[in-house]
């Protein structure tokens, strides 16, 4: 059993005997006073017993628990043994049912309840006379059936909203960490499908150009491979430490290098950048990286002519970046590539332009106040 489950029962033990021993000593009392029509005895104290003992396990067997402190207590007032705390009892078995039944049983086994006390108003001359009778009982039922519904509901509520945040955060990272693989993976396989198809189409007027092409094709799968091991690494538990070398994180710092290897595809690439560079935060750095890799990607794949300009734009606010390569106007289809564009600069606060014209052209501006 867990420490909140050993705190549990002692709470439990410590109400049912504290209950117990109140109800005892002021049913003493007030039979030694004589205000009640039947004096406590050994059996009055053997019912003050059996409905407030059962409640030291209340929480494991509600309803047990409910059927029988609600006998002995309908039975203690039929008796005419005096008003006592030993109604406490009946109040916080009722509770504990409304607590932790469904509704409508927990309703239909307070109405039993009830319908037990309110029998000893027509035999005990001590009760409330008519209509008034009724009062007590259903305060003592219908407060605490009311808190213990309220209550019930209300954490079950909160472990629904719980459970939904949770589901949100694991989908979103699933997210994540597919748009990851997708941008390094779609990358690589980009670069290495032009490359070879590069080396097909020389390899019998210039089979020496196989070679190059065989180079840029280990170039772009290693650089992918280590890429996607750092992606894979990210998503490992905490502790999980390997001991293998880390790359280094995507970043615009390692713009150079994806520019490299998108050269190396046959894409004639130029890199404009204006404004004070500075350093981005990992989440905008990272998010850059990505937009550019997989606009070029596109282009690599789709674009009629092997020309491409990236342009990076910083100041105060942020960096805007454009990427773009003559175009044929054909439509375009936003697969996961783009709509990961999109979803990148999104959970940034940014907006995104994508448009297929005489360009193919992604403009992303990504808020990074300095």
């Amino acid at each position: 059993m867990s420490a909140q489950g050993h705190r549990r029962v002692l709470t439990d033990g410590l109400v049912a005997a504290g209950l117990l021993t109140l109800s005892i000593v002021s049913a003493a009392v007030l039979s030694s006073h004589g205000d009640a029509p039947r004096s406590a005895d050994a059996f009055g104290f053997g019912l003050v017993v059996l409905a407030c003992a059962p409640l030291a396990v209340r929480r494991r067997f509600p309803v047990p628990v409910c059927v029988v402190t609600s006998l002995a207590v309908a039975v203690y007032l039929l008796l005419g043994y005096p008003y006592t705390a030993i109604m406490a009892a009946v109040s916080i078995a009722v509770y504990t049912v409304c607590r932790r039944v469904a509704t409508i049983p927990a309703l239909v086994a307070s109405a039993v309840v009830f319908a037990l006390l309110v029998a000893h108003i027509f035999v005990n001359p001590a009760a409330l006379p008519g209509l008034f009778g009724l009062l007590p009982s259903a305060a003592w039922i219908a407060i605490p059936a009311t808190i213990g519904i309220s209550r019930r509901l209300i954490l079950a509520a909160r472990a629904r909203e719980r459970a939904e945040a949770a589901r949100r955060l694991r989908e979103e990272e699933r997210l994540r960490m597919a748009q990851e693989v997708h941008d390094v993976v779609g990358h690589g396989l980009a670069a290495i499908q032009m490359q070879a198809d590069i080396a097909i189409h020389l390899a019998e007027s210039r089979p020496e150009q196989g070679l190059t092409a065989l180079r840029a094709i280990s170039s772009a799968s290693r650089s992918a491979l280590a890429e996607l091991r750092e992606a894979l690494r990210d998503s490992a538990p905490s502790g999980d430490e390997s001991g293998a070398p880390r790359s280094p994180a995507a970043s615009l710092a390692r713009l150079d290098d994806l520019c490299a290897r998108i050269r190396a595809a046959g894409v004639d690439l130029t890199v404009v950048v204006t404004g004070p560079v500075r350093p981005l935060s990992a989440a905008a750095d990272l998010a850059a990286y990505r937009i550019v890799q997989e606009a070029l990607t596109n282009i690599v794949k789709y674009a009629p002519s092997p020309q491409a300009s990236i342009a990076l734009d910083y100041d105060a606010s942020g960096l805007t970046l454009k990427v773009s390569s003559p175009y044929d106007n054909s439509p375009i289809i936003e697969g996961f590539g783009l709509g990961g564009i999109r979803r990148r600069a999104a959970h940034l606060g940014g907006a995104v332009t994508i448009r297929a014209d005489d360009d193919f052209t992604v403009q992303a501006f990504l808020p990074d106040p300095e």
